[in-house]
């Protein structure tokens, strides 16, 4: 019954440790898009070392709603979205008219790309851009 327990209180463990996401990842490539990466590092985490994204240049993603960035980093476990080779910055472009007011005191508006609770994060040639004027905020 003891080892039975043990397993059980390990089993979580082991995932968390395993499933946080580390080192160099590609877009398009290890992620088909910027939405997809910032989903399952949403949901893994920052492992040790942190991660690092690098978005082909010239590559170009439309949303219709905003990428929402929860996860966080720290010191020593940075998240970084980077440009990576020559040619135009990445560009994400969000095409709905967005649906959150800035009117009501403590509304946050609509954004491209929304970062909430995270920390040591950096976006570093991304470019977002908007095809709405509803859209308020880029990031």
């Amino acid at each position: 019954m003891k080892k039975v327990i043990l397993l059980n209180l390990a089993l979580p463990m082991i995932h968390f440790s395993y499933g946080q996401l580390s080192g160099i990842k590609t877009i398009p490539g290890d992620y088909s898009t910027i939405s997809d990466a910032v989903s399952d590092l949403n949901t893994a985490g920052v492992g040790a070392g942190g991660v690092t994204f690098n978005v082909a240049a010239g590559y170009a993603e439309s949303i219709t709603s905003s990428i929402l960035l929860t996860a966080t980093g720290t010191s020593a476990n940075p998240v970084v979205f980077q440009k990576s080779g020559s040619g135009a910055n990445p560009v994400i472009t969000r095409s709905d008219a967005g649906n959150l007011a800035t009117s009501i005191l403590g509304d946050h508006g609509d954004a491209v790309i929304m970062i909430k609770g995270s920390d040591y994060v950096t976006f570093n040639g991304i470019d977002v851009a908007a095809t709405n004027e509803g859209i308020e905020y880029g990031y």
